[in-house]
């Protein structure tokens, strides 16, 4: 099957996969003909086992290179050294060395010219090269593996200067990007410093030369999202999520003005505030971490396009037209640098720009703030007021709603998941940090969005029970108060029997443990109401689905025994 599939002969006679992953051969392609290049490489592939890896397409590959290579198109050629690469580069260390020798015929190729191009285009090309680009920070990515950090270095560095003159941005970000994770990986903040100025300064260079909007934002921000995750990595939480607030979150709201950029990432500007609120959450920050939640409920219903939301891109292009959309350069930089900046030089600055800084949304300039961050939110936590009103509208859809179990099967409307899911996260922030009222009212609303998911629906409704729960007692002692805590109790009841149903309509161990779990919880709510006949049969029936499903010694069948008996022993002593 595999005889043919290249045009370089191989020795049928080849060893097995070496035990210890090392190949005799060394390769030097510069010193050899490609011929022997290849017959090397297709030998070595033959003595990786059939089951480690397709060797009948990977051989197919080689010939491709061979023959494009033969046929004066190197760089093409290329492109099949690199993907016959990239399925080696799965495999891990046992085939490191043959990876990194496939990798580095790819940069060699890359390196050659097209016999078609003129010599007068050759220079050109030098700072034009995807192709040596891409080569480069695959060879970089297995030298760093094989412990070559020299050479990694080297050639992601190379990566980049082999397209800095390509005029993509984007595709320039992403190899300067993997310099980035090369040096923060290994606790380099000097080194990775000094790239991410670089970077920097090469996205303003692309908006000297005309680059457009949606290329210089989207560039911005990774940039972003890599500075802030520089900061995490030195666990610079609270730093991060402000960066993130500030920076991230606003450069994704503009590139969710831009059509194809949403088309192409829906859900880009709810992660940045999702990934925002996390940074919070890391920092003990839980206001702010709530706040961001919020935002990203509101910017997740417009981003799936939930019947009657509109994107939060699209509200500001609306609101401020193209100037609250359009690229900046304020958003490139960090906290530290934009103070700096605004007390030693404030004239050298727009007078927009420090309104922004000092004055958020507000501080508009007599000229239109045609130089400044329009738009921006005076709090970034918390977001401009349509945000505001758009999370109140969406959490406000279960206000009303009947708790009840759902049925599996499509979403009721489209984006009806996504939605639920901050919403259950937000939910679950609010009851992490005990703040359990302000968590019911967004867990009952994704226990509605939810609801064709029941295992997820379970979570949320038991959630919700808890939190209506562990309300209760903490009300006071007046008539409205007892009142109040009755009401709370019912609303648990309810919601712990839609949780259970949902949670045993699951057949694995964990969702009956889970089923079990909203049973207890149930019986105990209904003991509390004074319900002693129901609360002994709920706490009865999970006795018995423990004891069936998960095994009468199960952790969960002691736990509903002992509940069995302490509500025996209380309704006796009633």
């Amino acid at each position: 099957r595999e005889q043919s599939a290249c045009c370089c002969s191989r020795n049928p006679n080849s060893q097995p996969f070496p035990s210890n992953g090392r190949f005799v051969s060394s390769f030097f392609f510069e010193q050899q003909e490609d011929t022997a290049a290849m017959e090397q490489i297709a030998d070595a592939i033959m003595q990786i086992p059939p089951n480690a890896m397709d060797r009948q397409r990977a051989l197919t590959l080689l010939a491709h290179c061979d023959k494009l290579a033969r046929n004066g198109r190197p760089r093409v050629a290329s492109k099949y050294a690199m993907n016959c690469g990239a399925m080696l580069f799965k495999l891990g260390p046992p085939v490191a060395p043959l990876t990194e020798a496939v990798f580095q015929r790819a940069v060699y190729l890359a390196k050659q010219y097209d016999d078609d191009v003129p010599d007068y285009m050759r220079i050109m090309l030098e700072g034009n090269n995807p192709e040596l680009g891409d080569a480069f920070t695959w060879v970089a990515a297995i030298e760093a593996k094989l412990g070559k950090l020299d050479q990694a270095e080297n050639h992601y560095k190379g990566a980049a200067k082999a397209i800095e003159e390509y005029g993509n941005i984007v595709e320039l970000s992403e190899k300067i990007l993997h310099q980035c994770l090369f040096n923060r990986h290994r606790k380099r903040f000097e080194q990775w410093e000094r790239v991410m100025e670089y970077w920097k300064q090469r996205i303003l260079i692309a908006e000297e030369n005309g680059e457009s909007d949606v290329q210089l934002l989207n560039a911005t921000a990774t940039y972003c999202g890599e500075r802030a995750n520089g900061y995490e990595a030195r666990d610079w939480w609270k730093k991060s999520a402000l960066y993130r607030a500030k920076k991230s979150v606003e450069t994704c709201a503009r590139l969710e003005a831009h059509g194809t950029r949403r088309d192409a990432n829906p859900a880009q500007l709810s992660q940045a505030i999702d990934s925002a609120a996390q940074a919070c959450v890391k920092a003990k920050d839980k206001m702010n971490a709530t706040k961001l939640l919020k935002r990203a409920v509101a910017a997740t219903a417009g981003a799936v396009e939930l019947p009657g939301f509109h994107t939060l891109g699209e509200i500001k292009r609306i609101k401020f037209d193209d100037d609250g959309v359009r690229w900046h350069w304020a958003l490139l930089e960090n906290d530290d640098e934009d103070s700096k900046n605004v007390k030693k030089n404030k004239e050298a600055v727009s007078k927009d720009m420090i309104d922004f800084i000092e004055n958020g949304e507000e501080g508009n300039s007599d000229k239109g703030d045609k130089n400044g961050l329009v738009g921006a939110p005076r709090d970034p936590f918390v977001g401009d007021e349509i945000e505001v009103a758009t999370y109140e509208a969406v959490v406000k859809i279960g206000d009303k709603w009947e708790t009840k179990k759902g049925v599996e099967g499509d979403e009721e409307v489209d984006g009806c998941e996504a939605v639920g899911s901050i919403l259950l996260a937000l939910g679950q922030v609010f009851f992490g940090f005990d703040q359990y009222k302000d968590a019911s009212r967004p867990l009952r609303t994704a226990s509605r969005f939810l609801a064709h998911d029941p295992s997820t629906q379970g979570l949320a409704l038991h959630m919700l029970a808890c939190s209506n729960f562990y309300q209760v007692g903490k009300n006071g002692k007046s008539d409205d108060a007892k009142k109040l805590d009755r009401e709370l109790r019912t609303q648990a009841a309810l919601a712990f029997s839609a949780a259970a149903e949902c949670r045993l309509n699951s057949t694995d161990p964990e969702g009956m443990s889970d089923g079990v779990s909203s049973l207890l919880f149930l019986g105990r709510v209904m003991f509390e109401l004074g319900e002693n006949s129901d609360a002994m049969n709920v706490t009865q029936r999970a006795l018995e689905v423990a004891k069936k499903g998960l095994g009468e010694d199960s952790k969960q069948a002691k736990e509903a025994m002992n509940a069995m008996r302490h509500l025996q022993m209380e309704v006796q002593r009633g």
